[in-house]
């Protein structure tokens, strides 16, 4: 079962601890630096932030979670002594279909609750 999956592997409580100092420090130091960061640095920021497109905010604030993945990985793997898989399933490798299917799903109501959307502010005719 996957619940079995947690007790594999090099889980001493000082290498959780560190794991989770670890993740959780970046969130935090970033809080603390907004506590002592002035209120006109503050807003310059933020004017900064509006001028930019869209798509760069959103990837300017996604990009430190990839880094924060790739950190959790490295340290299961290389810390826990663990696999990647072991993490994502209890089988001996990855369900591909599962995955496919799932993805499918989500696609499929994203683009059902779109027309829906649009549907309801008049702009489709069709629908």
């Amino acid at each position: 079962m996957y619940i079995e999956q947690a007790y594999k592997g090099d889980n001493a409580t000082w290498k959780v601890i560190l794991t989770t100092i670890i993740s959780t420090g970046i969130f935090i130091i970033n809080f603390i630096f907004l506590l002592f960061i002035s209120p006109e640095d503050l807003e310059k920021t933020y004017e900064l932030m509006r001028n930019l497109p869209p798509i760069v905010n959103l990837v300017s604030n996604l990009v430190p979670f990839i880094f924060l993945l790739l950190l959790l990985i490295l340290m299961v793997i290389f810390l826990h002594k663990r696999s990647f898989i072991s993490l994502t399933t209890a089988r001996k490798k990855i369900d591909f279909s599962r995955i496919f299917f799932s993805a499918g799903l989500i696609i499929l109501l994203t683009i059902i609750t779109c027309l829906l959307k649009l549907k309801k502010q008049d702009h489709l005719g069709f629908v």
